[in-house]
């Protein structure tokens, strides 16, 4: 299962990507995220993140491992929770246009067969609402005259 997403941001695309590839950013607009460590590898393929959120009042702790990494175009990484193999597939595309940068966002979850498909299809439809969320708050959130009063 796929679904995509995404945002126009005020930002030149070396600016929307560095922003929205930093996951210390992430709390600025993702709702219910509580905590980011990135690993000082970070910003190449390899690099390594941990994200702790809450999701429908249940803390999760989210292993991030980059696959991609090809600033200021795009970004990549899958995401493992528990020590289980990473094989949530995120990936952020960054594209200039009139006012800004476009960011397109997918993630894809494969379902596993049987009743397990149906808990599959409702994690993502959470899933969607809270990326839709996180779209609708990210152009102020890397808003320039927002960021500055960080």
């Amino acid at each position: 299962m796929k679904i995509s997403y995404g945002a126009v941001l005020p930002l030149p695309p070396e600016e929307a990507f560095r922003f929205v590839a930093d996951p210390v950013n992430w709390p600025l607009f993702f709702p219910g995220v509580r905590s980011v460590d990135k690993d000082d590898d970070w910003g190449r393929v390899g690099g390594h993140a941990r994200l702790t959120t809450v999701v429908l009042g249940r803390s999760l702790t989210m292993d991030l491992k980059l696959t991609e990494w090809d600033p200021p175009r795009s970004f990549r990484y899958t995401v493992s929770q528990g020590g289980q193999p990473g094989n949530d597939d995120n990936r952020r595309t960054f594209a200039a246009v009139r006012g800004g940068t476009r960011l397109t966002g997918t993630t894809e979850i494969p379902t596993r067969p049987g009743p397990a498909e149906l808990l599959d299809r409702l994690q993502m439809l959470v899933v969607r609402r809270v990326f839709m969320a996180a779209m609708a708050r990210l152009p102020d959130a890397a808003s320039p005259t927002t960021k500055a009063g960080h």
